[in-house]
């Protein structure tokens, strides 16, 4: 066993992200300066297509759309000056037992842990709609800071939010504006960012789990190791929120999921500690599932033992063009099933593979008629039409002879399906930009428009129904709002018995109404078409409060009663992120119509950006005081 030191860091992490969009403070992505139709890649490189796409997507042609129009967001001082004024406990705080610098009520710190970073949450935090902010952020710095904090908070009925990098998008990091009179708490958990030890023999590592994903792997690559985790929040998201959310990385196929690459884990609760076993196999109910996923409404998971693997040789990521996403989808279907199993393999629909265009550098002229060449070759001599193609990338990792064989296999295997391969500068520009979508979600904030993403997971039976049946929803909910709108969806991993369908959609802005009138009729219509082709809430974002109303109808009311039991078993002061992952429990004394009305009167889904539940905060200056 070897040890190991923590990485570094100059600041805390939450002074280098922006406040009201994602990522640090100066990475964006901008209009050009000297040309409105030219967007600028935050790498700084022009991407001359972006702006005629989504203008034409949005309004027929680009041509006959009205200019971009400009929607910045208020200022950090304007929003401190709406923030409501905290609830403070001054028993809890006295209890506390942590150094000066681990408690920080400033507005600031409080605002920037107030919410996760989709599209509902930035379009109130750039409006000034800042409902229910936590009332101080503690960072903890190791397993018995967690321990003292949570002790004092079940003692002084103190309501606890993990918060590892901020980026969750369902709600989970934001507190319960229903939470009036307790203190509300937000638990930066990003300076336990250690790795505690390595053991090679048993290829395992433990780690602190606020640490973020590149440290992760830095720590290990020291030792010639990997983890292998690498969603697209990867630069900002940590050990933490991947196991409260069960997290998949884009090369799961080789690594697995979260519940596949965690051996075991600590979690403090307000009944104790919780440790899960770390042999390989579980004994009876398996303690670390019931764990995994649970969003810090358990209690708060400190440290984890994780697998590792030896760095791979060789990655090598290229691009295909397909004839259709349905004709993809099956033949990934079948790829599967025959365990030929690329590390990386995503498809793109045909409107995710038009905006996968539309994010292309300006390429030279050698570039250019190279491009000419594959899509003259592809009409030619594939058959294909250019409106219905998918874009798949397949990424191979390993040594150099077993990235060899995954290629030669899998390009066997591709090439009954009328498939053309468009190599690698398809491959290595997808690796490039796989961070990307946030900032083209902060762009269109920027400039009068909206984008937000949903994801499921389904079988292979119902999956091009879903694809299609999602679509057509949200579709019909813009032709309702006599708007139109763009959505795209893309397959991001792959099951023997199903597959991941992850949708992006975007639209124009409407006004201070829009989360009611355009956001909450579009997302519940796309929850309700997954729910009809029988796919899952989620597959990776997690649940918070933004898949709540749908809780009690996937998993049952049993189901959901069991783990309200666990909840009220592991914390029965309700202090563990309220509002998340489960609805209010029945009230026995009470009819079934009256326990609906009080759990939809009582779910964040309904409230957060509505504007008859954003209320005034009172005078600058007032603090309301818990004795």
């Amino acid at each position: 066993m070897v040890a190991s030191a923590a990485a570094t860091s100059d600041a805390d992490a939450w002074k280098k992200i922006k406040w009201n969009a994602w990522g640090s403070k100066n990475v964006s992505m901008k209009l050009s300066s000297t040309d409105p139709n030219i967007a600028i890649h935050p790498s700084g490189k022009p991407v001359p297509k972006f702006v005629s796409f989504i203008q034409t997507e949005l309004h027929g042609a680009a041509d006959s759309a009205p200019p971009l129009k400009k929607t910045p967001s208020i200022t950090l001082q304007e929003a401190i000056k709406r923030m409501p004024a905290p609830v403070v406990s001054k028993a809890f705080l006295n209890d506390l037992q942590l150094k000066g610098n681990q408690v920080v009520l400033d507005a600031e710190a409080r605002l920037c842990h107030t919410v996760g970073k989709n599209y509902r949450d930035l379009w109130r935090m750039r409006n000034g709609h800042i409902q229910r902010p936590p009332d101080a952020v503690l960072l903890p710095e190791n397993h018995e800071d967690v321990v003292k904090i949570v002790d004092a908070a079940h003692k002084h009925d103190v309501c606890l939010i993990p918060y590892g990098g901020g980026t969750n998008v369902v709600g989970a990091v934001e507190p319960d504006p229903a939470e009036v009179s307790r203190m509300v708490v937000s638990l930066d958990m990003r300076r336990m960012n250690k790795m505690l030890w390595i053991e090679a023999e048993s290829q395992s590592a433990c780690f602190e789990v606020g640490v973020l994903g590149p440290d992760i792997e830095e720590q290990l690559s020291r030792y010639g190791y990997v983890f292998g985790h690498d969603p697209d929040s990867h630069i900002h998201s940590t050990l933490g929120g991947w196991i409260a959310t069960r997290s998949s990385g884009s090369q799961s196929n080789r690594y697995g999921e979260m519940e596949d690459m965690i051996v075991s884990i600590t979690m403090v609760t307000p009944r104790g500690v919780i440790t899960t076993p770390r042999a390989p196999r579980a004994v009876g109910v398996n303690l670390k599932e019931v764990l995994l996923g649970s969003e810090g409404v358990f209690g708060v998971v400190t440290q984890a033992i994780v697998k590792i693997q030896e760095k791979p040789d060789v990655r090598r990521f290229e691009g295909w063009l397909l004839p259709s996403f349905e004709e993809g989808c099956e033949a990934f279907r079948i790829a599967t099933t025959k365990d030929i199993h690329p590390a990386t393999m995503r498809l793109y629909d045909d409107d995710e593979t038009r905006l996968s265009f539309s994010m292309k550098y300006k390429a030279s002229f050698f570039e250019t008629l190279l491009s000419s060449g594959v899509k003259a070759y592809a009409q030619k001599w594939k058959g294909m039409n250019l409106d219905k193609v998918a874009l798949a990338i397949v990424g191979y990792e390993g040594s150099k002879d077993d990235v060899a064989a995954q290629k030669a296999r899998f390009h066997k295997f591709l090439s009954r399906y009328k498939a053309l391969c468009v190599g690698t500068g398809a491959g290595n520009s997808w690796l490039e930009k796989k961070y990307d979508l946030p900032y083209i979600r902060d762009f269109l904030l920027d400039n009068g428009l909206w984008a937000d993403v949903l994801e499921t997971c389904v079988d292979y039976t119902r999956a091009i129904s879903l694809w299609r049946d999602v679509k057509q929803a949200v579709r019909d909910t813009w032709q309702k709002q006599n708007k139109r709108g763009w959505v795209g969806c893309h397959i991001g991993h792959q099951y023997k018995t199903g597959i991941c369908l992850y949708f992006t959609f975007a639209a124009e802005q409407a006004g201070e109404n829009d989360i009611e009138d355009r956001f909450l009729p579009l997302k519940t219509a796309a929850m309700e078409a997954i729910m009809r082709n029988r796919g899952a809430l989620t597959h990776h974002h997690g649940v918070g409060y933004e898949h709540v109303p749908w809780m009690e109808r996937y998993n049952g009311k049993v189901g959901v009663y069991v783990m309200q039991v666990i909840k009220e078993s592991l914390d029965p002061k309700g202090i563990c992120n309220p509002g998340k992952l489960l609805p209010l429990k029945d009230d026995p004394a009470k009819t079934d119509p009256e326990n609906d009305s009080a759990k939809h009167a009582a779910m964040m889904f309904f409230k957060m950006g509505v504007l008859k539940h954003v209320v005034q905060p009172p005078p600058q200056g007032v603090r309301r005081s818990k004795l």
